[in-house]
């Protein structure tokens, strides 16, 4: 029988299991050493969420300067009679000190909004870059924060299960070719393709049933029980013999309790 992790109180426990539990916080926890593969840290999740807030407020910021640039720089577009007026004036003035021809004025005339449109649209151009980076910042971290999330229900829910310790890095594995997570759940997938609960067609399918299934497909993934000697006394008398049933969808989904306890067993 496994460890549960967290106790509201000691009662009933042998003293030495009791030794391997410490208070917190007035419950009982199991010491632990090391972490267990998968599991993401409270501190660990909260500074990513932190990150992610960061990264959203300085998106925020770079839309709205972006905006502001983009805004002014529609000021170039076209001449209104004020510019026009100006422009005629500074033609007279060129004409005073021998600037003369077309091509003269409008050479000069182009390198004024250059250097007036050049630096803004440079900045504009840096914005961006900056902007595109942020993004891309923000969807690693919120890929990662996503695999960490499923990894750490995957295990949690192994665990309970009876998954063995040293085998939750392989059982981590198939559940991840099968969950990803989206819009704050575990949702199971084959390809894009949904994937629902074989004994019950109109929910999907859910992380515990789906980890009750490998005890039939992956049975070495498992905590097994102890046994060999009489049993002490006090001790339940031994299992009666195991039922065998096939691999029908339909049979297996109604016989997932027993095939969970360990009382059925799923023929190949």
């Amino acid at each position: 029988m496994g460890l549960k992790a967290t106790l509201a109180d000691l009662e009933g426990l042998p003293d030495p299991i009791k030794e391997a539990y410490e208070e917190r916080d007035g419950k009982f926890v199991l010491k632990l050493e090391g972490d267990i593969p998968g599991f993401v840290p409270s501190t660990q999740l909260a500074d990513s969420n932190a990150r992610l807030a960061e990264f959203r407020d300085n998106n925020n910021r770079l839309n709205s300067l972006k905006t502001e640039l983009e805004t002014k720089l529609k000021g170039f577009e076209g001449i209104d009679p004020a510019e026009h007026h100006s422009l005629k004036t500074r033609i007279a003035e060129l004409e005073k000190i021998r600037v003369k021809g077309a091509d003269d004025v409008n050479t000069i005339a182009q390198r004024a909004v250059e250097a007036a449109v050049g630096p803004m649209q440079k900045r504009l151009d840096e914005m961006t870059a900056r902007e595109r980076a942020a993004e891309e910042r923000e969807r690693q971290s919120a890929a990662l924060l996503a695999r960490k999330t499923t990894e750490s229900e995957l295990t949690a829910i192994g665990l309970k299960l009876g998954v063995e310790e040293r085998a939750v890095p392989d059982y981590v594995r198939r559940g991840l070719e099968i969950f990803q997570y989206d819009d704050g759940r575990l949702i199971a997938k084959q390809g894009d393709t949904p994937l629902y609960s074989p004994t019950n067609p109109s929910q999907p399918l859910g992380v515990e049933e789906w980890a009750k299934s490998l005890l039939s497909e992956a049975p070495h993934l498992f905590r097994q029980s102890k046994g060999g000697g009489a049993s002490p006394k006090g001790d339940p008398p031994p299992p009666s013999p195991r039922k065998v049933i096939s691999n029908d969808p339909l049979e297996f989904g109604r016989n997932l309790e027993g095939i969970a306890k360990g009382d059925i067993i799923v023929q190949q």
